[in-house]
C-alpha cells in the first residue's frame, strides 16, 4: 500500500485526528506543523497551510515529557514529484546553512525570548527557516516546478523523529499522535492542520531575490565609482561618474537594474525616482516587492518593501543609496506616496509580512 493508500485509509478509519488524554510521564509528540511566530511582549503561534518559496517560517513541534531534549525533522516531498521525488526530503535554509536533517532542541527558542508568555511554549521545538533550495538557480527550478504542478503548489508533509539519539527512552515508550506512514507503530508523519498536503507555492514578486543579492553594495567615495553602481546607472541611462553627491543619487538607478534584470520595461528617466510614480499599476496597500516612492522637497526616494512592523507603522524598505549602500532600511508608513508594482503581476492573495530581521533606522538618500 502507497503512503497516499495509507493516509487515505486512516482518515477513513479516523485515526490519527484525536489526541488521547495523556496520563504517563514518556516522551508524547503530539503536533507538528508549519507556523508563523510572532515575538513581541507576547509569543504567539499561527498555524499556516501554505507558504512561498523563498518564504521565511516556522517548524513548530508539540510535545509533552520531553523538554530540553533534541528532536529531528524532515520536510519532505508529497504525493506528487515537484521540487523532488515522492517521499524525498527537501532540503532548506536553516540560519546559516542547508539541512535536510533539521534538529530541534524542545523550549530553546521560547527560553531566548523575553515574552511574558514564554513558559507556555516549553514544550514546544520551534526552528526559524527559510523555504528555498541551495542556490538561486536551483531556487528558480522550484518555481518553474511548481508553476506546472497540480494546483501550481508542491504538497509537503513533515516526519519527524524524537527516539532516535534519546536511547535513554526505550523507542516503544515514545507516543507519537500524527499519521502512520507504513507501521501500526510509528504514527510520526503530519500534513497540515486540514489534515492535508501543505502547500509550497512560487515565490512571490520573483525580482526580490535579485534585489536581496545586491544588499552590501556601497559607494567608493571621493571621484570613484563602484563598478557595480556604475551598472546601475548604466541600467536607468544615467549619466554620472562618480556614486556620490546628490546630484549622483542612485536609488532609482539601483531599482531599474533590478527590474531591468528581472525583464520589466522601465519609465522614461528611470535614474530619477519620482519617475517610478508612473511604472506599472498603483495599487492601494503596500506588499511584499512592491516599488514604494516617497517625495521630498527637492528630489524623492524609491526603494522596495520588505515588510512591516507588527503595529503596522513602519515599513522595511530594501533600497539603494540609503545611508550610500544598499540595505534594509525601516521608513515610516506614513512617507510613502505611491506603490507600484509590474502591470502583468498578479496581486491576488499577495501579503506583507511582518519584518523581523536586521535592519537601519532610514537615513540620508542623497
Amino acid at each position: 500500500m502507497g503512503l497516499d493508500s495509507i493516509i487515505s485509509d486512516m482518515f477513513d478509519r479516523g485515526l490519527g485526528t484525536v489526541i488521547p488524554t495523556l496520563t504517563v510521564s514518556y516522551p508524547h509528540i503530539k503536533r507538528a506543523y508549519f507556523a508563523k511566530v510572532s515575538v513581541g511582549d507576547d509569543m504567539t503561534i499561527e498555524r499556516i497551510t501554505r507558504a512561498a518559496v523563498t518564504a521565511r517560517v516556522h517548524l513548530v513541534v508539540e510535545t509533552e515529557n520531553f523538554r530540553n531534549r533534541t528532536l529531528k525533522v524532515n520536510i519532505k516531498q508529497g504525493i506528487e514529484r515537484v521540487v523532488a521525488d515522492v517521499n524525498a526530503v527537501i532540503a532548506v535554509q536553516v540560519g546559516d546553512e542547508h539541512k535536510g536533517l533539521i534538529e530541534i532542541q524542545v523550549g530553546q527558542f521560547a527560553s531566548e525570548t523575553n515574552a511574558n508568555n514564554r513558559n507556555e511554549f516549553l514544550d514546544h521545538a520551534i526552528i526559524a527557516i527559510e523555504l528555498k533550495a541551495s542556490s538561486t538557480e536551483a531556487t528558480r527550478h522550484w518555481d518553474e516546478a511548481i508553476l506546472g504542478a497540480t494546483g501550481q503548489a508542491a504538497p509537503l508533509y513533515l516526519l519527524v523523529d524524537a527516539h532516535t539519539g534519546n536511547t535513554d527512552v526505550p523507542q516503544c515508550r515514545f507516543s507519537y499522535y500524527g499519521r502512520n506512514e507504513g507501521t501500526d507503530s510509528m504514527r510520526n508523519l503530519w500534513l497540515d492542520m486540514d489534515g492535508l498536503w501543505f502547500q509550497l507555492k512560487r515565490t512571490p514578486a520573483p525580482w526580490m531575490e535579485i534585489a536581496k543579492g545586491e544588499i552590501g553594495q556601497h559607494e567608493a567615495g571621493g571621484t570613484r565609482i563602484n563598478p557595480r553602481i556604475q551598472q546601475y546607472f548604466d541600467a536607468s541611462g544615467y549619466w554620472g561618474t562618480d556614486d556620490t553627491g546628490a546630484e549622483n543619487a542612485w536609488c532609482g538607478s539601483f531599482i531599474a537594474w533590478v527590474m531591468t534584470q528581472h525583464g520589466s520595461a522601465l519609465p522614461r528617466a528611470s535614474f530619477r525616482a519620482k519617475s517610478w510614480k508612473e511604472f506599472g499599476r498603483q495599487i492601494d496597500e503596500p506588499i511584499y516587492g512592491a516599488i514604494g516612492v516617497k517625495t521630498r522637497t527637492g528630489g524623492g526616494h524609491t526603494s522596495f518593501v520588505v515588510g512591516k512592523s507588527i503595529d503596522g507603522q513602519w515599513l522595511f524598505m530594501l533600497g539603494g543609496n540609503q545611508r550610500n549602500e544598499v540595505n534594509v532600511s525601516r521608513y515610516a508608513r506614513d512617507v510613502w506616496s505611491h506603490f507600484m508594482v509590474p502591470s502583468d503581476y498578479d496581486v491576488a492573495g499577495a501579503e506583507l509580512p511582518v519584518y523581523d530581521q536586521s535592519a537601519v533606522s532610514a537615513g540620508s538618500e542623497a
